[in-house]
């Protein structure tokens, strides 16, 4: 798999046109259609937005791996989830909380 199919199959999934995808990145329908046939790289910004669009790192946005979030080695596998589930309730909380939250630990 490469990087345009890691991203074709992540739109399809979440159930997006080319179109919807491309107002939420905020390019155009021709870009991501670009961006899926490996014509085009998209910035580091475009990417960033990606991630966090579909919830995955870099690695699995780039087809370098089949983890979609980062794993810490040691952990068992509910322990790790547990991980993936705090880091994902971060993600979600805006920019405010995350500072109060950081500034109280």
């Amino acid at each position: 798999m490469n990087f345009g199919e890691r991203l074709r199959s992540l739109r399809t999934q979440r159930n997006l046109t080319i179109i919807a995808l491309a107002e939420q990145l905020g390019v155009s329908y021709s870009i991501v259609d670009k961006y899926e046939r490996n014509d085009r790289r998209p910035s580091f910004d475009v990417l960033k937005a990606m991630k966090d669009l579909f919830n995955v790192n870099m690695d699995y946005l780039f087809a370098y791996t089949d983890e979609k979030m980062f794993s810490v080695s040691g952990l068992t596998p509910q322990q790790q989830a547990d991980v993936d589930n705090m880091i994902m309730s971060y993600k979600k909380l805006n920019d405010s909380k995350h500072s109060a939250t950081i500034s109280d630990i």
